[in-house]
């Protein structure tokens, strides 16, 4: 069976720049990942005036050019990333033991850059049109070009996504419960540009339909109002993707957010997180250092092993 010196599981900015710096180091490791490598770099940033513009060196790019360009890095740099969902890690005479769909492996460090998900709508009606719910924009939506879409958080995800929709032809209204939205201002400028409501001090109560949505009932500044959308987007937060991190019983912060020290050590030793999963911070600039770091000291922590044997 294969050991690694360190295995990253995740390949968004943090674990790629994790990668990078363990083939510098000359480690033997791994970069696993579910999915498609930097899928929520291409999804969030993703629109015509959203570019990143704070990454330096690179600049007035959307999430799809810089998605590309990391993916690139990995192939220039030939590093594989496997695609494989990672179902069992366990302790094994000092080493981690992975089961994974894929095969079967062991490590001496593990790096968790797994990332975060939507957070799921939680309302009465939405079970019976899941097929009509959706979270971010993950794929081309022009067939609702011409339809009302209803987007449920009126902050910078919600502008963006209401924006990406009308960039497609479809009509959509913001819903934000607070009084007022916490959006950047250019973004509530560009949503005033291209006339999309944003129905603040409001929420959806209930969803009514079966497979297709007939009606939303909403309540707006404490009065009932009934709109018809052809779909409804969930753009409420985001959660961890901490499920590894619970079965290996690693320290949690009240989020669900794993917690690690100024090393990005978790509660357990030789295992180390970065990125969105962590919490704090959720930038692309970020997440790379938090990559870099907490490769920097697993490499660390495996070369003491070897210098021990």
């Amino acid at each position: 069976m294969i050991i690694y010196d360190t295995v990253i599981v995740g390949a968004g900015p943090a674990g790629m720049s994790a990668a990078l710096f363990a083939q510098g180091d000359n480690l033997n490791f791994r970069l696993s990942n579910k999915g498609i490598p930097c899928r929520f770099v291409e999804e969030t940033i993703n629109t015509n005036f959203t570019n990143l513009e704070n990454y330096l060196g690179l600049y007035d790019l959307t999430g799809t050019d810089v998605a590309k360009i990391f993916r690139k890095h990995m192939e220039d740099r030939e590093i594989p990333i496997f695609e494989e969902e990672i179902r069992e890690i366990k302790s094994a005479n000092n080493l981690f033991y992975i089961s994974s769909d894929r095969e079967e492996y062991l490590t001496k460090t593990i790096i968790l850059a797994t990332g975060t998900r939507p957070k799921e709508l939680v309302i009465p009606g939405v079970e019976n049109v899941l097929k009509r719910i959706h979270y971010g924009i993950d794929r081309n939506f022009s067939h609702y070009a011409g339809h009302d879409t209803l987007i449920i958080g009126g902050r910078n995800s919600g502008a963006v996504t209401a924006v990406r929709l009308k960039e497609m032809g479809a009509n959509p209204i913001i819903i934000e419960k607070s009084k007022k939205s916490t959006a950047k201002e250019k973004y509530l400028e560009k949503l005033k540009e291209l006339l999309i409501p944003l129905l603040t001090n409001s929420s959806l109560e209930r969803i009514v339909g079966e497979e297709i949505i007939t009606e939303a009932h909403l309540i707006v500044d404490g009065k009932p109002k009934i709109i018809k959308p052809i779909a409804i987007f969930g753009c409420i937060g985001y959660l961890p993707n901490n499920e590894l991190a619970i079965k290996l019983g690693l320290n949690l912060d009240k989020d669900g957010y794993i917690e690690v020290d100024r090393r990005m050590q978790t509660s357990r030793k030789g295992i180390y997180a970065s990125g969105d999963v962590n919490g704090g911070v959720k930038m692309i600039a970020v997440a790379s250092g938090e990559g870099a770091i907490a490769e920097y000291y697993a490499n660390t922590f495996v070369r003491s092993e070897w210098k021990e044997e």
